[in-house]
């Protein structure tokens, strides 16, 4: 049985990367987000910020099933994995010419199917329209809107995705930090059956560079934001060129982006996750390949990954990477758990355990971002993984976090280790708007310094809690089988 006690008092789940990643404030962070006609969420505003250009660390979002957490974490999904879908075209239609290239076609039959099977696992969210599909309030006439305002080094900014009622992207424009004063640095909008686009002349440099994002932008953008146009132009240009012919704020708000983390809940408790790779062994920590000369990278994970799992659970012994020769100059590891079962020491393979070790697995890199400063974004982080073992995490990392996290849980123990500004709950009212505030700033509520915010949020004090009615069970089986006058 799986011992959920830490091995010590105080478990400094982190202390082992602090030598190998150097950690740095957070200085680029969520302040609000806007949503219009986004699913459930048809007019709200999410405000992060403790006070004026100072958002909070940390954001723990609670309400009931169906309440609308989910939706928020998708707004974030959206804006991250749009950045990247002009790329993930590129990327997949390379795969496509060299599985063709590499494979006897002639040798495989249309039942075989092995390459429609590959393709196929590729074919996700290659444009826009894949990611906000079914995302517009059901039966809305009006737009959808999204907006993502943020704090970079102190200076606020705008990015915001306007969609029409047949899901179209109609608008995008960044307002930001152009040289020393905030404007747009580009305007975007579908107009009259016309792309309009409006960039601040000094966006770019180089007027070629400008000319041929400007030809992307008639041919791409509605199935590809601007965004991505530029982060695709960044991926397959000379680094030194772009650094001097695109605006450093553009860049800067791009890198914000992509180094954020997003785990999405997409549906029967699979995960969609976007995240920042501060070793490329946490791209998968149960089991992959890595090339020769990248091997430290597996040694550094190993240490990490050992020092974590055994800090947390009192019935491990050892935790290895078993390592075997692959392709060419790739290494293969799976990640081994040694545990006494049976009062014998097995080797347990990573990819047999439990589906809530699984899942703090899945948190560490999360996590060591969000201590060495990035913005990290999950929901329902405590999926499948004990209370204890959560309650410690999230104590543990409120003291070390240097950057953003933002989540929707539905477990109180955590409120424990969180302030109330920290906690924000979904209020429906009578006419089903909905409303997400911090609940030390709720109308008509008020926190007092020995109060008990657990037992006040189970309570009802802050909403977000459900209060269901008895369900009777006998009268719906009567229903199914019949009343034949058998007891049931």
């Amino acid at each position: 049985m799986v011992q959920f006690e830490p091995k010590n008092e105080y478990i400094l789940l982190f202390w082992m990367v602090y030598g190998k990643i150097v950690r740095k404030e957070g200085n680029v962070m969520f302040s609000k987000l806007i949503l219009k006609n986004f699913k459930s969420l048809t007019d709200i505003e999410i405000d992060f910020n403790e006070k004026a250009n100072a958002p909070k660390n940390m954001v723990f979002i609670y309400g009931e099933n169906g309440s609308g957490k989910s939706n928020v974490i998708q707004a974030f999904s959206i804006l991250k994995e749009s950045i990247s879908t002009l790329n993930k075209v590129q990327d997949f239609m390379r795969l496509k010419v060299k599985l063709q290239e590499e494979t006897d076609v002639d040798n495989l039959s249309d039942k075989s199917g092995v390459i429609a099977r590959i393709l196929s696992n590729r074919m996700n969210n290659l444009n826009l329209g894949d990611l906000i599909k079914n995302t517009k309030t059901i039966a809305s006439k009006d737009n959808m809107l999204i907006k993502y305002c943020f704090i970079i080094n102190k200076v606020q900014g705008e990015y915001e995705l306007e969609f029409d009622s047949d899901n179209n992207l109609v608008h995008e424009k960044l307002y930001y930090l152009i040289d020393k004063r905030r404007g747009d640095l580009f305007s975007i909008r579908y107009n009259e059956d016309m792309i309009v686009s409006k960039f601040n002349k000094n966006l770019f440099k180089d007027t070629a560079l400008e000319e041929e994002l400007n030809n992307f932008v008639e041919q791409y953008w509605g199935n590809h934001t601007f965004l991505s146009i530029v982060n695709n132009a960044i991926h397959t240009k000379n680094s030194s060129f772009i650094r001097k012919n695109v605006n450093e704020n553009l860049l800067e708000f791009i890198s914000f982006i992509t180094d954020s983390s997003v785990c999405h809940r997409t549906g029967n408790y699979s995960s969609k996750t976007s995240q920042r790779i501060l070793n490329p062994v946490f791209t998968n920590l149960i089991s992959g390949e890595i090339d020769k000369e990248d091997i430290q990278d597996l040694d550094e994970a190993e240490d990490i990954v050992k020092e974590y799992l055994m800090a947390l659970y009192s019935d491990i012994n050892n935790v290895y990477y078993k390592r075997s020769q692959g392709e060419e100059d790739e290494v293969q590891y799976k990640l081994i758990l040694k545990k006494f079962i049976g009062e014998k020491e097995r080797e347990i393979p990573g990819t047999l355990e439990s589906s809530g070790t699984k899942s703090i697995l899945e948190l560490l890199p999360m996590l060591l971002s969000l201590i060495y400063g990035g913005t990290v974004i999950i929901d329902e982080m405590e999926l499948g993984i004990h209370d204890i073992l959560i309650s410690k995490i999230v104590a543990q990392i409120a003291g070390e976090a240097k950057g953003q996290l933002i989540v929707t849980s539905h477990n109180t123990s955590t409120l424990n280790s969180l302030k109330p500004s920290n906690v924000y709950t979904i209020r429906t009212d009578t006419s089903g708007q909905k409303s997400i505030k911090s609940i030390n700033n709720l109308e008509g509520r008020r926190i007092q310094k020995n109060n008990n915010i657990h037992d006040m949020f189970l309570a009802g004090f802050f909403h977000g809690v459900p209060n269901p009615d008895d369900v009777n069970f006998k009268v719906m089986l009567e229903k199914v089988v019949g009343n034949s006058g058998d007891n049931i």
